[in-house]
């Protein structure tokens, strides 16, 4: 059985506002976004894990940012000392750094990395639309080259 995950204290990345939440808290706030169904009451495993990936829906109650993550000292287990993604900033699961202990990012960054998906602060938007482009390459005069696109307006 996992490690019961309340309380649990969450960190704004982008205004270090902290806030501690509590089981009934974190029942509540995952039905409010339909992670769980109403008068559900889910076992430790389940709401550890609805918990860790529903973090990036919460918005900050002081800046209203989608930067909340666990806070690192909170976090620190078995394992040894909790370590962020270098890519969301998000803590890399004790079991992928038992695996892998000098990796850099956590598991769906490094999948996104390999695909050659960029990081989401490294998107680019179209300054006509506002979509975000995507690379594509271009072909000219025996040349394989790329260029940014945009799906949204077609530029």
């Amino acid at each position: 059985m996992a490690k019961e995950p309340w309380p649990s204290l969450l960190r704004c990345r982008a205004c270090d506002q902290e806030q501690l939440f509590q089981r009934d808290q974190m029942i509540e706030k995952l039905g409010q976004h339909n992670m769980l169904k109403r008068n559900a009451e889910p076992d430790a495993d389940l709401l550890a894990e609805l918990w860790s990936i529903s973090l990036t829906k919460f918005a900050c109650s002081s800046c209203g940012s989608l930067t909340l993550s666990v806070a690192p000292d909170e976090v620190e287990g078995d394992w040894g000392e909790a370590k962020l993604c270098d890519g969301c900033g998000e803590v890399i699961s004790a079991e992928r750094l038992e695996i892998f202990p000098n990796s850099e990012r956590c598991a769906s960054c490094q999948e996104k990395d390999e695909r050659g998906e960029p990081a989401a602060d490294e998107l680019d938007y179209c300054p006509h639309c506002g979509c975000v482009r995507q690379m594509r390459q271009s072909q000219r005069g025996g040349m394989t080259g790329y260029r940014m696109y945009c799906p949204g307006c077609r530029r």
